[in-house]
């Protein structure tokens, strides 16, 4: 819990690599395979928002069959998201759209409000990343909706991560433009902002 709130809270990211190797140590130790393969998806977000893809790539491999194996469907959702960010930096769209999909898909089924969120926002980043401001901003609009429909915040780490592909989306858009797009992505349901994100991407046309 110590390690979550380095990461996500403070951004203190040795301090929270220290803590998060001193959990999983301990649960190596007890056999708890649950709370391992959280653990190492904490450590895996760590690296990723650092932007070590290859750490995160194998943080995620590593967790994701634990999660299986305890049937930690919270876990699972979560290792994912790890896979799939990991893929957003080292640019395989590809690869984040099936991570996405299984995760979100999951997540929808099981209740995981929060998960749905947390996976919504590669997709968001993908789009940027492609040169699709007009669906990144529908995609964020999603999100935020989402966000404030059950209480959550824009985290700190978030917002570290985040905040740079959502300011390079915005700044290729009027503002006009940016808030029709972010207002129609705010209007969507759940499940329509799960179907738009894992939806084949259309061509957009020049900013």
């Amino acid at each position: 819990s110590l390690g979550l709130v380095a990461i996500a809270f403070e951004t203190e990211f040795e301090r929270a690599s220290a803590l998060l190797e001193e959990a999983m140590a301990l649960q190596r130790a007890l056999g708890d395979t649950t709370g391992l393969a959280r653990t190492i998806t904490m450590l895996g977000l760590g690296a990723a928002v650092q932007r070590d893809h290859r750490k995160a790539q194998a943080l995620h491999e590593e967790g994701l069959p634990l999660a299986r194996e305890a049937n930690d469907g919270l876990a699972i959702a979560l290792s994912l998201c790890l896979g799939a960010i990991a893929a957003l930096i080292r640019e395989d769209h590809r690869q984040v759209r099936e991570l996405c999909e299984e995760g979100l898909k999951l997540s929808l089924q099981m209740g995981y409000k929060h998960a749905v969120v947390l996976l919504l926002q590669v997709p968001v980043a993908s789009a940027q990343a492609q040169g699709k401001p007009v669906r990144s901003a529908r995609l964020w609009g999603a999100t935020e909706a989402l966000r404030e429909g059950i209480g959550a915040t824009f985290s700190p780490i978030e917002r570290y991560f985040y905040g740079p592909y959502i300011a390079a989306a915005r700044a290729q858009l009027d503002e006009e433009r940016w808030e029709a797009a972010w207002a129609e992505g705010g209007a969507m349901t759940p499940e329509q902002a799960i179907e738009y994100a894992l939806a084949e991407e259309e061509e957009e046309p020049p900013a």
